[in-house]
């Protein structure tokens, strides 16, 4: 075997160790980015999940700040809602009202 033919064996070898150096680093480097993807996906629905409480809590602030006024007003709607309900006509009509909501262009 020539000296030449040693060094392109020698090369050879040194060619395939730092290819499997580069595939094991590039393995490592792909299961860092899977990480780091899941950990993005949880940031942002931790994100989202902060936004729905600020919102919740906006209308919580915002029913506590509901007047007196408003209240009453609420209440005397909530009372004429519930009578309306409990009339015969509102009962004997029901049945219409689903088949109305089943089919609202009185198609199907």
């Amino acid at each position: 075997m020539s000296a030449n033919e040693e060094s392109v064996d020698a090369r050879v070898m040194r060619l395939e160790r730092e290819l499997a150096t580069m595939t094991t680093k590039h393995g490592l480097q792909a299961a860092r980015a899977d990480a780091l993807t899941r950990e993005l996906v949880c940031s942002e629905t931790a994100a989202a999940d902060a936004e729905a409480l600020r919102i919740a809590l906006a209308v919580a602030e915002a029913r506590a700040d509901f007047s007196d006024e408003g209240r009453t007003q609420l209440e005397n709607l909530e009372r004429e809602l519930m009578a309306t309900r409990a009339t015969l006509s509102w009962r004997t009509t029901q049945p219409l009202r689903i088949v109305r909501r089943r089919f609202p262009n009185g198609s199907q």
